[in-house]
């Protein structure tokens, strides 16, 4: 069971306005999926997975993983994960690297000009801690912003907004939201420095 909780979550309003000028509702979408549904889902993704990263193959790829909403220059590299595309937001010029892990119980919102490194993963569903029920999931939405670079191998998880021109060091764990334009490492991720020329 899955409790959509919202943590006194608010979309950054950059991103509210860059769907919103593009007529794209940010609301979840995700729906209970047969057995049929997720075999041909993972079908889809290993189709998806083979083909190459070459021009016109892009945006067929990418209808195939059926996003809620993909932007105009974006790409996703291969062997993708993600339980429910149709509740991933990607804003334009977004880049996924190789083996990224979306769990889209709720919304995942990316801005234009995001960079992902290879096996990033953005969580949104977290096991409450309940010392009689550890199986009772919640979930919160997380969001990107733009200009940000997420380094490989980091983890984003739930209710963490990514504030404009965050670099997050390779290997993070993001708990909790960043300051915009900073610089953030470790486990769990911290402030490092502030970013003076506002630029990854």
């Amino acid at each position: 069971m899955v409790s959509h909780l919202n943590k006194k979550f608010i979309m950054p309003e950059s991103l509210v306005e860059f769907f919103d000028e593009r007529e794209v509702d940010l609301k979840i979408r995700n729906s209970k999926q047969t057995y049929f549904g997720r075999a041909i889902k993972k079908f889809k993704y290993e189709f998806a997975s083979l083909m190459p990263d070459l021009g016109a193959l892009f945006n067929l790829k990418n209808k195939i993983l059926g996003f809620g909403y993909y932007g105009k220059g974006s790409s996703v590299r291969g062997r993708f994960i993600c339980n429910f595309p149709e509740n991933v937001f990607l804003g334009d010029r977004v880049f996924v690297n190789y083996d990224c892990i979306f769990l889209s119980d709720n919304l995942i919102a990316v801005g234009s000009n995001v960079l992902l490194g290879p096996r990033v993963g953005i969580f949104t569903s977290n096991h409450r801690l309940n010392n009689d029920n550890y199986f009772t999931l919640e979930s919160y939405p997380v969001s990107i912003e733009k200009n940000s670079w997420i380094g490989a191998y980091s983890i984003i998880l739930p209710g963490v907004n990514i504030a404009e021109g965050t670099c997050v060091g390779a290997g993070s764990v993001v708990t909790k939201s960043t300051e915009p334009y900073s610089l953030y490492a470790g486990n769990p991720a911290q402030k490092i420095k502030d970013l003076e020329n506002k630029l990854c």
